[in-house]
C-alpha cells in the first residue's frame, strides 16, 4: 500500500480513539494531522491540504456534520469518511445527508483496523 503521498485529517474528541487511529494510520505510512475538536479541524484546512478527513460525528461545541457544512460552504471537497458511537440514526435520512454533504463512507465505532483501511482504500482508490 503506497500510502506516504496522503494527508489525513483525524479528528476525534476522545483521546484514546484519536491517538489509536493515528498510530494505527502512521504505521500504514500516511501523513497524519490530528484534531481534539472540529474548530481546531477548521483551522488545520484553512492551513493545509489532505487527502482525506476523517472526523468523529458527536463531540462537544460542534459537531462533525456541522463543521462538514462549514468545509463544504467554503468549496472544500475533500472526501470524508465519518466515525459514530452508534447513537440511533434513521438509515435513509443519513444516507441521503451523507450524498449531500459529501460523505463517502459512514462508520460504527468501535471501528477495527481492517474496516478503517478498507474504507480509506475504497475512498482513496489506492
Amino acid at each position: 500500500m503506497t500510502s506516504d503521498k496522503f494527508n489525513i485529517l483525524v479528528i476525534d474528541d476522545q483521546d484514546i480513539v484519536r491517538d489509536a487511529l493515528v498510530m494505527t494510520l502512521e504505521f500504514y505510512g500516511f501523513n497524519i494531522d490530528a484534531s481534539h475538536s472540529a474548530c481546531h479541524a477548521l483551522e488545520l484546512c484553512e492551513k493545509n491540504i489532505y487527502s482525506l478527513i476523517i472526523t468523529d460525528i458527536v463531540m462537544p461545541e460542534m459537531d462533525g456534520i456541522t463543521m462538514i457544512k462549514k468545509l463544504r460552504n467554503k468549496c472544500n471537497k475533500t472526501p470524508v469518511i465519518t466515525l459514530t458511537g452508534g447513537e440511533r440514526m434513521d438509515q435513509t435520512a443519513t444516507s441521503i445527508n451523507n450524498m449531500e454533504l459529501g460523505i463517502h463512507q459512514a462508520l460504527r465505532k468501535p471501528v477495527t483496523k481492517e474496516e478503517i483501511l478498507t474504507a480509506i482504500s475504497n475512498v482513496l482508490t489506492l
